[in-house]
């Protein structure tokens, strides 16, 4: 059965009590009448819903004046996932999965903000997760990797100082396409080749007179 943990207190500082979700719709809101009241004036009336659906639980905004958040992201719908902080008015709300609360083993040690992600995986028990990329920022609090430009911790609501900014990429540098080739300019004709040329033109020129007059004496021969 999943929970919610209201993590804000109320008006007069008394903590709010977590509700387990069932099967049936949860409306949280200002007014008396929803299944969960949150002492918020910026809250509205009915301010959003829970509802279970075929993909989990399902995260919606009522058309509140002031927008269901989850994160830094205002949403309309959203499938919650086990560790979601999501935000109405100033009420900051975690949503947990009883059966992945049951076996966590022990908690992440707090951790300087930004340290490297290896400080920290070795207090944990069970086998490391996916390495996450390497220049990833982590909650102080709970070692959860945190998103780029996020002001509150998505698994355990805590306000981070500033939002949060990864270095930029390393440069990517390509390599440079060969230098064309000069052209070179075709050469030009010498005068040797040009005078030879015309020698042979000149030497078929009187081959071809010399056999037409040969023909032109030899058919005259056969008709005398």
């Amino acid at each position: 059965m999943a929970v919610l943990e209201i993590l804000s207190t109320r008006g007069d500082g008394s903590a709010y009590p977590s509700y387990n979700l069932g099967r049936g719709e949860v409306t949280i809101g200002r007014d008396h009448g929803n299944t969960i009241k949150v002492d918020d004036t910026q809250a509205s009336r009915t301010h959003a819903k829970i509802t279970l659906t075929p993909l989990g639980y399902l995260l919606a905004d009522c058309h509140s004046a002031n927008g269901t958040w989850v994160g830094e992201r205002p949403i309309v719908e959203h499938v919650l996932k086990d560790g979601d902080v999501f935000r109405i008015g100033q009420i900051l709300i975690r949503f947990l999965e009883a059966e992945t609360k049951a076996t966590v083993v022990a908690p992440l040690p707090a951790v300087p903000f930004g340290a490297p992600e290896a400080q920290f995986r070795s207090a944990v028990t069970e086998p490391p997760p996916a390495p996450a990329r390497a220049a990833a920022a982590v909650c102080p609090a709970c070692g959860m990797a945190l998103s780029p430009g996020v002001r509150f911790c998505n698994r355990c609501g805590l306000a981070l100082q500033g939002p949060v900014a990864f270095p930029p990429p390393p440069a990517i540098h390509y390599a440079q396409a060969p230098a064309p080739r000069p052209r070179t300019a075709p050469k030009k004709m010498g005068k040797g080749c040009a005078c030879a040329i015309i020698a042979v033109l000149i030497v078929l020129f009187f081959f071809g007179v010399l056999c037409l007059a040969f023909a032109a004496y030899y058919f005259g021969l056969l008709e005398a």
